[in-house]
């Protein structure tokens, strides 16, 4: 059993206020399409930011989990928050008292688990596979959603979302490579201004990285 994140808070310094507002922007958009709680992990000042936007759904369930990804520069004078799993609501709260200027984050105490933060991927040890085109995985996100579209019934309850959500995500587009990671991409604008996106491997994970940032998929169901 995964122990829950301790409750730390820290004070982030940003190299730059734009940083903040990119990360701003990030978690706008996650709270639309993901789950409602991020991972703050800082590693020699530098901060990793993890969200989901599908998870697997409980150990029988053999569907993909898909992460994204993005790392911020922190300045030294830095409280790292070590790792905390946060509603992205209260950090968007505290985004949006900052002065224009400010590069100061003071994260929010949480003890929060989540199920898709039990196991995060190592940073060292990826193989680099290949590259996938940006525009064809922003087609592929694009389809996607308009197939879920039409499948949807008026009265779709959450479960039958769920289920038709899943049908369309996990279906493979290359190598232990779903569409949901497609979707990913381009929701979390980590396909804007970029031609290709690098694939990597290590062990059961799969990252498509961008300048923008990473989508990472754990357990795919053909593996």
């Amino acid at each position: 059993m995964n122990k829950q994140d301790t409750k730390n808070s820290g004070d982030l310094i940003f190299s730059d206020v734009t940083d903040l507002q990119d990360l701003s922007t990030m978690l706008r958009r996650l709270e639309t399409v993901g789950t409602a709680e991020i991972i703050f992990q800082t590693v020699d000042q530098v901060l990793s930011v993890y969200g989901c936007t599908q998870e697997q759904g409980g150990l029988l369930n053999k569907s993909n989990t898909v992460l994204v990804h993005r790392a911020y520069r922190l300045e030294e004078g830095s409280i790292p928050t070590g790792r905390a799993t946060m509603p992205i609501r209260s950090v968007l709260d505290r985004l949006a008292r900052l002065e224009a200027s400010e590069t100061v984050l003071k994260t929010p105490e949480s003890s929060l688990f989540v199920s898709w933060g039990g196991q995060l991927p190592r940073r060292e040890g990826w193989r680099r596979k290949g590259e996938l085109n940006a525009l064809s995985l922003k087609k592929v996100a694009q389809q996607g959603m308009e197939r879920i579209a039409g499948l949807l019934p008026a009265d779709a309850g959450a479960p039958v979302v769920e289920k038709i959500r899943k049908s369309v995500w996990d279906l493979e587009i290359a190598p232990k490579v779903p569409a949901g990671a497609a979707f990913a991409l381009e929701t979390l604008g980590f396909l804007d201004d970029v031609e290709l996106v690098v694939l990597s491997v290590l062990e059961q994970w799969t990252r498509l990285s961008s300048k923008q940032g990473d989508v990472i998929v754990r357990g795919f169901l053909t593996q």
